[in-house]
């Protein structure tokens, strides 16, 4: 009887690979974790406002009221029809 010497991957080893290239980053970009109970909060940057919401939401939200009628209304014509009996 011949050994079979095909090896099987461990699952763990992308994990693994995954843990060594965030250490490996933070080892060269200097930081460190954040120590037991030390608070490390930063405030997110201004969001500008948007100019054409107007522009763009009124007619988006025209297209759908119109879509959800279409819908409703066909769907409400497919059910008021009596089927044939089979």
């Amino acid at each position: 009887m011949v050994p079979d010497h095909r090896r099987r991957a461990d699952p763990r080893v992308p994990d693994l690979l995954t843990l060594i290239i965030i250490i490996a980053a933070m080892y060269l970009r200097g930081a460190r974790l954040p120590g037991r109970g030390q608070l490390v909060e930063r405030g997110l940057p201004e969001v500008p406002r948007p100019k054409r919401l107007g522009s763009i939401a009124v007619p988006l939200a025209m297209a759908c009221a119109v879509a959800l009628i279409v819908c409703l209304t066909t769907s409400a014509r497919r059910s008021s029809t009596p089927r044939s009996a089979s």
